[in-house]
């Protein structure tokens, strides 16, 4: 294994879980039921925050949110807090678990600052345990037998936990199954079985076989929709009927961009596992890209991250290896014919020009090709092939890259 070019290799043995979502068809006594335990929810998870925020500044120093269980059963005897007690306990503890991750993820660096829950937009709540399915039933403990639609023939594994929640559309239940251990078993790849995939910033991702990803026109579309239909919620008065009305409608086109493009990168992924061996992909600083390129909004709208999670996991349940680059490694100025490195190719370049052997060729296609090759050589290195691409020198140091004749292409 070279320092420059970690192997990730999705083939654990360990155990595997995943989440399905299904969406429920509750009855309105039930569905009273699932707003009141989220509520119940939101409100411990906001009582937890302040008390965790008053005691930063009287104090100095941060508290362990689930300390504030040992609350929970006090407050349940009190008139005004007696409500509680028509919940299940465990759903009232899961907001201050919740709250402790979302205090380690700012702390580490991995998210902002945890904020109060806000009421329409919060609806949700979870069981750690305590769910069972029946035929076209769960059982959600403290609420009884809801209908769902049972929308997969098959439910494998054990449920570990469930988190109801409510979206524009309905109220919909994900269980996260245990499935039992993955056993390392994918074949060796070849160039071929291989395939690199540069995030660029014109396209979605550019494959090294030369396709090139566009993110579909309805998602453009629905993108209209929605700030027309948030401009005619900022003119209504907060807490009012005509503005709980318009916030469901801009609630409902947040879901339908939401469903567009997991469905589109949920179909991508999908025929990319299904295709190859092996998958070559960069070790990105989302957050660093949106600040310093000043590409928020839209670095964000295209959620590259979440698509990286479903390459991860569906090659770790199919057996597929994939492959990340160093994050410094420079992909997309690295020639791709002789290894040359030019320091003077700007972002705004769409062609990569060497002037070592006068390659002329995209640079997401250039970077995707660099990333098929080094990953192909690792990977390989890594499962015991004695298969490694020339090295060649550049700047006083070793990069690994594909050898090929001179040859010269230029982007349609």
């Amino acid at each position: 294994m070279n320092g420059r070019f970690p192997v990730i290799a999705c083939l654990y043995d360990k155990t595997m879980k995943k989440s399905q979502v299904y969406k429920l068809n509750p009855t309105k006594t039930e569905e009273a039921m699932f707003r009141q335990f989220a509520g119940a929810s939101r409100w411990v998870y906001n009582k937890a925050l302040e008390r965790c925020r008053e005691h930063y500044r009287e104090t100095g120093k941060h508290l362990d949110p689930r300390r504030f269980q040992g609350v929970i059963t006090k407050i349940k005897k009190e008139p005004d807090t007696a409500w509680l007690s028509s919940v299940h306990s465990q759903v009232l503890q899961q907001p201050t678990i919740n709250l402790k991750r979302a205090f380690d993820n700012f702390f580490e660096g991995r998210a902002g600052e945890p904020r109060f829950k806000k009421k329409y937009r919060n609806d949700a709540f979870r069981y750690p345990q305590g769910v069972r399915i029946v035929e076209n039933r769960i059982y959600l403990p403290k609420i009884g037998w809801v209908k769902f639609h049972r929308s997969r023939d098959n439910i494998d594994g054990t449920i570990k936990s469930a988190t109801v929640k409510r979206r524009a559309s309905g109220w919909y239940v994900a269980i996260v199954l245990e499935t039992g251990k993955v056993e390392p078993g994918a074949p060796v790849p070849t160039r071929e079985s291989s395939v690199g995939i540069d995030m660029g910033l014109r396209a979605f991702a550019t494959l090294s076989t030369g396709d090139v990803v566009d993110m579909p026109r309805y998602y453009v579309e629905a993108q209209r929709r929605r700030r027309k239909a948030q401009k005619a919620l900022s003119r209504k008065q907060k807490g009012s009927n005509n503005w709980i009305k318009q916030l469901k409608r801009v609630q409902l086109l947040e879901e339908i961009i939401a469903r567009g493009r997991r469905d589109f990168q949920d179909k991508l992924s999908t025929r990319l596992v299904e295709k190859y061996d092996l998958i070559c992909v960069e070790t990105l600083n989302l957050s660093g890209m949106k600040k310093a390129l000043n590409l928020g909004k839209s670095e964000s709208d295209r959620a590259i991250g979440q698509f990286l999670r479903m390459l991860e996991y569906k090659c770790a349940e199919r057996g597929v290896h994939l492959w990340r680059a160093d994050r410094w490694w420079p992909s997309s100025k690295t020639c791709s014919s002789c290894g040359h490195v030019n320091r003077d190719l700007k972002l705004k370049d769409e062609v990569f020009e060497c002037p070592v052997c006068n390659l002329k060729i995209g640079r997401d296609l250039n970077a995707a090709l660099n990333l098929v090759a080094a990953g192909l050589a690792e990977t390989l290195n890594a499962c015991g092939e004695d298969v490694r691409p020339a090295a060649t020198q550049v700047d006083g140091g070793l990069t690994f890259v594909k050898q090929e004749p001179e040859r010269y292409l230029i982007p349609a």
